[in-house]
């Protein structure tokens, strides 16, 4: 079978079963004939994943997902990774969530004393003086609390420095 019959197969597939009732939906094609409609724009390899992947859940019946990506990979229309490359790409799931709610909660503080996005407006190297002087109110103490805000200063500094981050990734 050529791949223009085989796209043709899986198009009369498509157009013949409820997108609920097919094995496809959620696996392949995630939205009723979203995937048919640009079938003659769709790579061969995708097709062929398809033809792969409906032919594999409709004769074996439903099995988990875990079931249907290990045939997939053994039959190779999942590369080992997934078909995902994450190489050189930050893990965001590594970062303490604590730092992330230090920062916003130094924001709700800064929100409640300034126009919301009024950090857009200031200079990098000002949000880095105000880090460094909250890091240098911590020297002696890490847990030192700012007098004006009630919050720990290490919550300032990380807003802070998470604002130069922004004004550094603007200006790439």
């Amino acid at each position: 079978m050529n791949i223009n019959e085989i796209r043709q197969k899986l198009k009369d597939a498509c157009e013949n079963t409820d997108c609920e009732k097919c094995v496809l939906y959620g696996h392949i094609c995630n939205r009723r004939g979203y995937f048919w409609e640009e079938a003659d724009h769709i790579t061969d390899d995708r097709i062929l994943d398809a033809y792969k992947t409906y032919f594999f859940l409709k004769d074996k019946g439903p099995r988990t997902l875990k079931e249907s990506i290990r045939f997939l990979k053994r039959i190779g229309s999942i590369p080992e990774n997934d078909g995902k490359d994450d190489a050189n790409k930050p893990i965001l799931s590594r970062v303490p969530s604590a730092g992330i709610y230090y920062i916003a909660e130094a924001r709700a503080y800064g929100c409640k004393k300034y126009p919301e996005d009024s950090w857009k407006a200031i200079d990098a190297q000002r949000h880095f003086e105000a880090a460094l002087r909250h890091i240098e109110r911590m020297r002696n103490n890490y847990k030192a609390v700012d007098p004006e805000s009630g919050l720990e200063h290490i919550k300032h500094a990380l807003c802070d420095l998470a604002f130069v981050a922004a004004k550094m990734e603007e200006e790439k």
